[in-house]
C-alpha cells in the first residue's frame, strides 16, 4: 500500500511540474488571471477579498458541519420526515468514501507542490479560516427563520394567561434550583 500511494503522489509530482500545468487555478479563477500571465500577490489578495465575500465555504474533513449547520440553513434544507436519519447516513458514508488523504502537511510533496501552487495554497488556508469565522456570522434562510417563528408561535399560544383564575385542570409549576454545596 504505502508504494502505490508512494506511485501516487511521484504521478502527482510529475503532473504539476508538466510544462502544460496551469498552476494556482482557483486564484486564476477568482482574480480572472489568464493563463499566460504570472499570478502575483495583487492577484492572490483579489481572490482572497473575493472568497471572503462571496462564497460559502464548506470543508471535506467536516461534512457535517457543512451540510447540516451551513448548507441546510442558507438554502433552507429540511430532511422529509419519511427520511428520518437519511441525511446523516449519507453524510456517514461520504465521509468513509473519501480517500484517504495521502500528503503529509509539511513533507516533500506537499512543500514541492505548495512552490508551484504557492497563492492556492496561500487561498486554501484562508479559507480553512473563513469556514471557522462564517460559523459565528453564517446567514440563515428565510424559510428556516419562518419555520422557527411558528415552532415558537404555537409554543406561546399554548401558554395560559397569568391574570385569568385557575381552574380544575391547571397543575401548579415549580422550579427548583438547588444551592451550589462547597
Amino acid at each position: 500500500v504505502e508504494t502505490l500511494l508512494r506511485k501516487d503522489m511521484v504521478g502527482l509530482l510529475e503532473f504539476v511540474t508538466r510544462e502544460d500545468y496551469y498552476d494556482n487555478f482557483l486564484t486564476r479563477m477568482l482574480a480572472n488571471v489568464p493563463a499566460h500571465v504570472e499570478v502575483t500577490e495583487e492577484h492572490f489578495k483579489e481572490a482572497r477579498m473575493i472568497l471572503e465575500n462571496k462564497f460559502l465555504i464548506g470543508m471535506t474533513n467536516d461534512v457535517a458541519e457543512t451540510v447540516q449547520k451551513r448548507l441546510k440553513l442558507y438554502f433552507g434544507w429540511e430532511e422529509l420526515p419519511s427520511q428520518q436519519g437519511c441525511e446523516m447516513y449519507y453524510i456517514k458514508n461520504g465521509v468513509m468514501a473519501l480517500p484517504p488523504v495521502t500528503i503529509e502537511e509539511g513533507g516533500h510533496y506537499w512543500r514541492a507542490i505548495q512552490k508551484i501552487n504557492l497563492f492556492d495554497m496561500k487561498l486554501y488556508a484562508r479559507a480553512m479560516s473563513v469556514f471557522g469565522q462564517q460559523k459565528m456570522r453564517m446567514p440563515v434562510h428565510p424559510l428556516a427563520v419562518q419555520k422557527e417563528r411558528e415552532v415558537v408561535n404555537e409554543a406561546f399560544a399554548r401558554l395560559r394567561n397569568v391574570d385569568e383564575p385557575l381552574d380544575e385542570s391547571d397543575v401548579p409549576f415549580f422550579w427548583h434550583i438547588p444551592k451550589a454545596s462547597g
